[in-house]
């Protein structure tokens, strides 16, 4: 972990373990990046570390982000009950159609008008 690759190797380890909420390691390892001969390696570790420090300041890392289903269930239950089944009318079926095709005659212009515009120009010098 000397040399800049290992380092930067180093520090993609520490975020991935950060990434997965093991904190304590990830610490460690940017504990240990701080030191490092390449000085990119070794602000980003510095910086990493101010973050964790910040957090425990600023007490974000007593705030739990992950939602509890009853804490939004009675937003969508209403929705999901209301309805169970619901099949698209011969209407909606033909609207949906129309709407895709449209669409598709777009995405041709868009792709093939450059090339019609180029050829234009180069047919007319």
């Amino acid at each position: 972990m000397q040399s800049r690759v290992g380092g930067l190797a180093g520090m993609q380890a520490a975020i991935i373990l950060d990434s997965q909420g093991l904190s304590e390691p990830a610490q460690k390892l940017y504990r240990q990046l701080q030191g490092h001969a390449v000085a990119s390696v070794s602000r980003k570790a510095k910086q990493m570390l101010f973050g964790f420090k910040a957090a425990v300041f600023l007490k974000a890392d007593q705030i739990t982000y992950a939602p509890r289903k009853e804490e939004y269930a009675r937003f969508f239950r209403p929705l999901v009950d209301r309805n169970k089944i619901w099949v698209a009318s011969e209407a909606d079926r033909l609207a949906d159609e129309k709407s895709a095709r449209a669409a598709a005659l777009v995405a041709v212009a868009v792709l093939l008008g450059p090339l019609g515009l180029m050829a234009a120009l180069v047919t007319s010098h």
